[in-house]
């Protein structure tokens, strides 16, 4: 009784023991096709199997395959369309001793962009010493999901359709999924995008932008409703021109509403920003036009339609070749004091200009009530936001002076500034203060009242780029650096950084939108590189490429000499 239960045990045993190998044994056998799977064919005999053959992205499947190299190391790869994907490893399998094996897994829909049709699946073995190691790879055919969502845009005061709105969806990490326009009812539809939540974010020119949250379905239909609010007649201005034999003012720049580019005729009243009768083409520049690498040659103080009023009353744009360098006179508009538009007009070379002048222009009349000579060694001026003063920054003096606009009257509120100044701001957060940034890498509070100066915070390099958001944030950039450094006034600790497409020029806080503008002016083919930032997120959110004014012949506009 005790042999025969004791051969029992041992015969249970026996089983338990030899089920994994009869389970690998058993692989050896499989190879053959299987209907709806798709197979190829490698060195040897060697098969690579994909069941089934198309699906969803993240749908399970079956990968098998016969007649490997046993007990080799097998690679599973997904490859996907993009010639700068890396293959996505999937997993790492050893084959049975007949060279088998098969398990289950599915494709990652996270990592399968938008509208992709199909992907492969590729096999690689890695066995030591194999003369050949056979390497496979099988498509597997993307369904598109079984969905479609309906987006209708209308007027938030009429509730009427709104037509030609850009629509873009993002995911989850704020990539592109879908972009269109809607049509003239204001409908726009998207067909097979990935289910799940989803960021809609709707620009139209002349509307400020609508952002919304939506849930896409894994299948059927789903319609949204989202409405546009109007906000008009912002306009950030690159170029303005006129024809002389048409009369007609051309604006070409950017709407700060909504970020989209914009080429326009504007009505210009009589006596404003005439057309010169001299010359075919009369020339200004309103905002980020840089003549050359100087960081203080750089025109970035521009707000709306109101600079064009100013320039127009000051006069054209000039600029000239001199000894294989650029001499112009620009304009640079401070903007609207109590008293009147304010504009700084000098040569593009400042810091060896003989110097500027400053001009107030009335804005009703057109006519300038002020003219202020400027000396050569001041940056260019920044205008209080609430008083009628103007901040002068003596570069090679290390000192500050404030004109009071309204009396002429100039006064020294600082002195003995520890390094040669750059860059000078009104702090956004506190109008009181001024913000300077110095050569020696150190940025600098100064306070109006007292005339004290303390340090804030060191930059990695010495800012050709410098601006402050309304809420605090310093942004630098050093001179044809592709990349914004963000830091804290507060603290002076640096907080991220935002990569670029390109180095920048100018740049410009708008203050009353929510964009943040970085400008690049090519030279020579006049062609401005406009890098869109968004304000809240520090993000860079768009790239533009806007290109100079052309004449009816189609060759840009002839400079005057």
């Amino acid at each position: 009784m005790r042999a025969r239960l004791a051969l029992g045990i041992a015969a249970a045993l026996a089983v338990v023991v030899l089920l994994p190998v009869v389970a690998v044994v058993a692989l050896g056998a499989y190879g053959s096709s299987i209907g709806g799977a798709t197979v190829a064919s490698g060195a040897g005999n060697a098969q690579l199997l994909v069941s089934p053959s198309h699906g969803l992205p993240g749908s399970p499947l079956t990968i098998s395959g016969s007649d490997w190299p046993p007990r080799s190391n097998v690679a599973i790869q997904l490859q996907r369309p993009s010639v700068n994907s890396k293959p996505l490893r999937l997993a790492e399998i050893i084959t049975s001793r007949r060279g088998s094996f098969e398990f289950d897994t599915s494709i990652p829909g996270s990592v399968i962009p938008q509208g992709t049709q199909s992907v492969h699946i590729q096999a690689v073995s890695h066995k030591p010493n194999q003369p050949t190691s056979p390497s496979i790879s099988v498509p597997f055919i993307l369904d598109p999901y079984p969905n479609e969502i309906s987006i209708t845009i209308v007027d938030a005061d009429s509730g009427s359709p709104s037509p030609n709105a850009v629509v873009r969806i993002d995911d989850a990490f704020g990539q592109e999924v879908a972009i269109d326009s809607a049509d003239d009812a204001g409908n726009v539809s998207f067909a097979g995008i990935r289910p799940g939540k989803k960021r809609i974010t709707i620009r139209k020119v002349d509307h400020q932008i609508a952002r919304a949250s939506i849930e896409v379905p894994d299948a059927g239909q789903a319609a949204f409703e989202i409405a546009l609010r109007k906000s008009p007649g912002k306009r950030l201005i690159f170029y303005a021109y006129g024809l002389s034999y048409t009369g007609e003012t051309t604006i070409v720049g950017l709407d700060r509403a909504s970020g989209l580019p914009i080429r326009e005729t504007i009505t210009i009243p009589d006596g404003r920003f005439a057309p010169a009768s001299v010359s075919t083409w009369n020339l200004y520049q309103g905002f980020f036009l840089a003549v050359d690498q100087n960081a203080e040659s750089i025109s970035a103080r521009s707000g709306d339609l109101d600079s064009l009023w100013a320039l127009g009353a000051v006069g054209n744009w000039m600029v000239s070749l001199r000894q294989g360098m650029w001499v112009g006179i620009w304009h640079n508009y401070l903007g609207r004091s109590t008293i009147g538009d304010v504009v700084d007009s000098r040569a593009s070379n400042q810091l060896s200009a003989p110097g500027s002048h400053l001009y107030i222009v009335d804005p009703d009349s057109g006519e300038i009530v002020l003219r202020e000579r400027i000396a050569r060694y001041f940056l260019p001026p920044v205008l209080s936001p609430t008083a009628p003063y103007l901040y002068l920054v003596n570069w090679s003096g290390r000192s500050v002076d404030m004109l009071d606009l309204a009396t002429g009257e100039q006064a020294t509120i600082a002195e003995r500034i520890p390094a040669t100044i750059i860059n000078v701001l009104v702090d956004p957060t506190d109008n009181e203060n001024l913000i300077l940034s110095g050569v020696n890498k150190w940025v600098y509070k100064l306070e109006i009242a007292s005339g004290e100066v303390s340090e804030i915070l060191q930059t990695p390099d010495v800012p050709a780029i410098f601006a402050v958001t309304n809420d605090g944030k310093l942004i630098t950039s050093a001179f044809r650096s592709r990349e914004l450094v963000v830091s804290s006034l507060e603290t002076g600790q640096i907080e991220g950084v935002i990569p670029l497409h390109t180095h920048l020029d100018s740049i410009l806080v708008d203050k009353s939108g929510p964009f943040i503008f970085g400008s690049t002016l090519n030279w020579p083919s006049n062609v401005i590189t406009v890098q869109v930032i968004d304000s809240k997120s520090l993000t860079l959110v768009e790239v533009l490429e806007i290109p100079r004014a052309e004449t009816a012949s189609g060759d840009p506009p002839a400079r005057e000499n």
